[in-house]
């Protein structure tokens, strides 16, 4: 399967074999389904060579199954170990393009070659021949000719005549070709019946055929033939963009390809190796490689041997299961001991890099875990678990965001003043901004995809929330008014004007049901969304009502209040259910957890506290922030909690992550912002910064090697800024005036007055 290899066991000499081999492997046609069908072929094969190899010696396919089975274990760890890859190449297949095409099949089977290169000519046939060749005028008969010689050598098939008609006109016209480009055209089709047709088999007629027609290559110098030979080469538009040389080399490389199987088929193997490691250093393919190696192992040079192999195995781990399947290749001479040097050889580089990484990582890293499974599969004992540690090193993927763990991925701009509010919508794709106007933003890209009507420079909006399907936007500020816009057409839909002071608190419930407004005037408000109709005017706080927030399931709401209480709301009666009163500061902050069980609050008394909705009781207390904890949130499935505080007299935002299994603070990161939100999928991290812009920060999409030297460098930057605040915390102060100044009522996200709403953000 798959290759052909002279076996020295039958009594038949090498030309013979190799007829027998293109009898059993010729196709009349190659389409994408054919070769699906050949990988579905190659995984029956595995399991029927595992039955093979488990049979009793006297089975007469046993001992070569035995022989195959060794370098599987040593290749893909067993036959079936193979399936993977098999049905990996079978889905690359599927979904490659035409231009990638002959690559698969050859790839795949030899026995595509002639069946690749009569769709080749088809595809010379439906272009314009005589722009192709730069045919004059006088030789127009030759043209017609060669036309037809295409036709029939591109139609033919075992059932008619037409494969030995082309042939015999490919010849004459080959003694007539005025051209080079002519002269290798022929060439490339005269050589391909004479090597991979049975009927025409003449091995060292077609060893002399592409070497000729590598000469006519290498002397074209002609660069309007930059076309031809970009369809030659199977390259398709793609080629046009490569200079006239590169395209030169790969249809030679091609040539000398062709040259070295018509002695590899002969067990040539030294001439062999000479013709494709020309045609390697000109250009590299994939069933080159393979051919390549396969020659160096045969006549003894090992190390050679071990170099190509490995380069092609990383690159295409089907050829893995290629060689535990061929026949021919366990019966080279120590190819158990060459490919035990490649196994060594690629765990080698792996623990190096391994070690590397190891060297690198920070404490605590997300990637450590990630590659403490990768060492386990890196000590496997064969190639196939080896390479994919080192993929798992080496391919990109996205990281989980937290504090100290982001790149930039885009930045929102618009904004006169300060921004004020941030919210992402609940797919995480849309994230709204608010000043004294509100934006909505591609989360993506942070193009300004609208902004909304009924705002004027004289207030400021200081709270958003999303409707559960996205199609709506409320805002809230400091003209008392609720506002809510309709995201398709931002259009002003509804207008609730029921507060007697600025609003900084606002929540959709889950259910759509209820919107829930609340403020400087202590009162909490539930509206009827759709009709503006007041559900419950909710009242129990002494001081303004910071946050409010749903329960999942929209039986619930907990608000949070600067007189240090969090109280518990039931729905269905507007009655006071709770009060959480353990905070000793204004508390900032509340939300409920994904299954309603429990909370997360934040406080100004610089503590963030997770509590039991049932009992009240108080479950955890994080302690670490230097300053009064501006916001709190559960990320991923309540396993974390991050919060926020803002250091005024710094200007340096302190956003930290902690584990609720533990209680550990798992990481902190301090930036030039004074505010940061997270996207509900935990994705995308934006911060507002005094340059009146929102910086969109997402998860690093990268690869291990890249992260963790990543990761060590954002830990260094985050020491340096650490240190630079508490250089600024322990300045002194030369104005006592200061010293006893209690911290004055602010949303954490920006400078505005609560009890008053009056814009302070110019002069902070």
């Amino acid at each position: 399967m798959f290759s052909f290899q002279v076996d020295p066991k039958l009594n038949r000499d090498a030309v013979f074999q190799y007829r027998e081999f293109l009898l059993e492997r010729h196709r009349e046609t190659v389409s994408k389904n054919v070769l699906l069908a050949a990988c579905q072929s190659v995984e029956q094969e595995t399991r029927r060579q595992t039955q093979y190899a488990q049979a009793p010696s006297s089975d007469p396919n046993a001992k070569r199954a035995r022989e195959m089975y060794q370098v599987a274990q040593i290749m893909t760890g067993s036959f079936l170990g193979g399936v993977t890859l098999a049905q990996n190449f079978a889905k690359r297949l599927d979904d490659a393009d035409e231009e990638s095409f002959a690559r698969h099949a050859s790839t795949l089977d030899w026995g595509f070659w002639l069946p690749l290169d009569q769709r080749l000519a088809k595809q010379l046939l439906d272009d314009d021949l005589q722009m192709l060749l730069q045919v004059g005028d006088e030789d127009q008969n030759w043209l017609a000719r060669l036309e037809e010689a295409l036709r029939l050598y591109a139609e033919a098939n075992f059932s008619n005549d037409f494969f030995r008609r082309s042939f015999n006109a490919l010849i004459d016209l080959l003694a007539s070709a005025k051209r080079e480009s002519g002269r290798y055209v022929l060439s490339q089709r005269i050589g391909t019946l004479l090597l991979y047709h049975p009927d025409f088999l003449d091995l060292p007629r077609a060893e002399r055929i592409f070497l000729d027609a590598v000469g006519a290559i290498e002397a074209e110098s002609e660069a309007q033939m930059k076309r031809l030979l970009c369809t030659l080469a199977r390259q398709g538009s793609k080629g046009m963009i490569q200079d006239f040389d590169s395209l030169k080399r790969r249809l030679a490389s091609e040539h000398y390809f062709h040259a070295g199987v018509s002695r590899y088929a002969r067990a040539d193997y030294k001439r062999a190796a000479e013709l494709f490691e020309t045609a390697y250093y000109l250009f590299s393919t994939p069933e080159l490689d393979y051919l390549l190696a396969k020659s160096f192992l045969a006549v003894g040079r090992i190390g050679d041997f071990v170099r190509v192999l490995a380069n092609l195995l990383k690159k295409n781990e089907f050829y893995m299961l290629k060689a535990s399947l061929d026949g021919g290749f366990a019966s080279l001479p120590n190819v158990l001991d060459a490919l035990s040097s490649l196994r060594d050889a690629l765990q080698a580089e792996v623990r190096v890099k391994m070690q590397t990484m190891r060297s690198a990582i920070v404490e605590d890293s997300q990637a450590l875990r990630l590659l403490d499974g990768i060492d386990k599969r890196s000590k496997e004992r064969s190639c196939f678990s080896i390479l994919q540690a080192r993929n798992e090193i080496e391919r990109p993927r996205r990281w989980i965001l937290t504090p100290r763990v982001f790149q930039p991925k885009s930045l929102v701009l618009g904004h006169s003043l300060r921004v004020n509010a941030m919210r992402f919508s609940h797919d995480s794709r849309l994230l709204a901004t608010a000043s004294w106007k509100v934006l909505l933003n591609d989360a993506e890209t942070g193009a300004e995809l609208r902004d909304f009507p009924g705002l004027t420079y004289k207030s400021t909006i200081n709270v958003l929330a999303f409707s559960p399907d996205n199609r709506s936007l409320a805002g809230a500020g400091s003209d008392k008014r609720v506002l809510i816009w309709d995201i398709e057409s931002g259009n002003l839909t509804r207008v609730f004007a029921e507060h007697t002071q600025s609003v900084i608190a606002l929540a959709f419930s889950p259910n759509s049901r209820y919107l829930a407004s609340a403020g400087v005037d202590r009162s909490i408000i539930v509206w009827n969304p759709f009709t503006g109709d007041i559900v419950f005017r909710l009242k129990g706080h002494d001081h303004s009502v910071s946050k409010i927030a749903f329960s999942p399931d929209s039986q619930l709401l907990a608000s949070a209040s600067f007189d240090k209480t969090i109280a518990i709301w039931d729905l269905k009666t507007g009655k006071k259910l709770l009060s959480l009163n353990r905070h000793s500061h204004a508390v900032t902050s509340v939300e409920f957890s994904s299954d309603g069980k429990t909370l997360v609050s934040s406080s100004w008394d610089k503590t963030v506290k997770v509590w039991e909705l049932a009992t009240g009781m108080e479950l955890q207390t994080f302690h670490g922030h230097a300053n009064g904890v501006d916001s709190a949130t559960f990320l991923f499935q309540e396993k974390w909690v991050a919060s926020t505080s803002f250091n005024r007299a710094s200007k340096v935002c302190c956003v930290k992550l902690w584990e609720t299994g533990s209680g550990r603070e798992m990481e902190s990161c301090y930036g030039r912002f004074y505010g940061a939100t997270f996207s509900p999928d935990a994705s995308k991290l934006a911060i507002a910064s005094a340059d009146r812009t929102v910086k969109i920060l997402a998860a690093p999409e990268m690869s291990l090697s890249d992260f963790v030297a990543f990761e060590q460098k954002l830990r260094l930057d985050i020491e340096a800024a650490r240190k630079q605040e508490s250089a600024l915390e322990r300045r002194p102060r030369s104005d006592d005036r200061r010293k006893g100044e209690r911290r004055k009522p602010s949303f954490w996200i920006g400078g505005v007055d609560l009890r008053s709403g009056k814009d302070r953000r110019k002069s902070s």
